[in-house]
């Protein structure tokens, strides 16, 4: 594979936490997660890189990152997703229900 999956990326581990990959993405493509930063639940996105940039961005030296979305764009994201059952989940973990 020519990028680092989503699921491996886990920092910055000092603030973030994954809780699941909503859209994974391939090569040149963004990928968004539902995670903690600081206890805060959120939106992660990252761009997943390809054979040139196998790290993608953003990413600490030579570590992949994980970047915060802004609230406003949660919704667009959601939408994003083609399961309605991965839209509620997703509402419902950002509303601080347990899924």
């Amino acid at each position: 594979m020519p990028y680092v999956r989503p699921q491996d990326v886990t920092a910055p581990r000092e603030h973030w936490t994954l809780h699941s990959v909503i859209v994974e993405g391939q090569a040149n493509e963004q990928a968004y997660a539902l995670g903690t930063w600081d206890d805060d639940r959120c939106i992660g996105a990252r761009w997943n890189g390809n054979d040139d940039n196998e790290t993608g961005w953003p990413r600490v030296y030579t570590h992949p990152c994980w970047h915060i979305l802004d609230e406003k764009l949660w919704d667009a994201v959601i939408a994003l997703l083609p399961d309605y059952r991965d839209k509620i989940r997703a509402m419902r973990f950002l509303a601080g229900e347990d899924v």
